[in-house]
């Protein structure tokens, strides 16, 4: 095992754990393209070594996914190889997300459309909020799946980042 399969591994649990002390099922963690919200963390890259604009979906018992808006995520995926980008989410989990049904359909697909789910961004904005694109889909999702509850946990995966960073 290399170095960065190593990290990727140790960033993956960590995301779980998250999971586990907040008590949720899945977690859904949102990526502001400008990196804006907190300074140069781009939570989602944090997680998949990838362009930041992206949420990321992660389950207990199934590889994260990457659901991508932008189009020039495509691009950028069909040139990973020439760019020398190395996304540690394999492309068939690299996503698309044109519709505001994708986040309800991928949920629905992890088996997660009943369950606890964690989100980042879902934190009131402070004074200046730089993006609100993430409460909009996932209360857009919670019209789609009633069942499933969601629950902020910001400040758990930066205590995670924090904790794993000072180690």
């Amino acid at each position: 095992m290399n170095n960065e399969s190593e990290g990727r591994d140790r960033r993956w649990a960590g995301a779980r754990a998250v999971m586990d002390a907040e008590g949720m099922d899945g977690l859904v963690v949102y990526g502001e393209h400008e990196m804006a919200d907190f300074g140069s963390l781009a939570l989602d890259s944090y997680f998949t070594n990838d362009q930041p604009g992206a949420m990321v979906v992660f389950s207990h018992d199934a590889e994260p996914v990457r659901l991508y808006w932008r189009q020039a995520d495509l691009g950028i995926h069909s040139e990973a190889p020439v760019l020398e980008v190395s996304s540690w989410i394999r492309p068939e989990n690299n996503r698309a997300a044109t519709h505001i049904r994708a986040l309800a359909d991928l949920l629905t697909e992890l088996h997660l459309s009943t369950a606890a789910i964690g989100v980042t961004g879902l934190e009131a904005p402070h004074p200046f909020p730089s993006n609100t694109f993430a409460p909009y889909v996932v209360v857009a999702t919670a019209l789609l799946l009633p069942q499933a509850r969601f629950k902020p946990v910001l400040r758990s995966c930066l205590r995670f980042i924090l904790q794993e960073q000072s180690a």
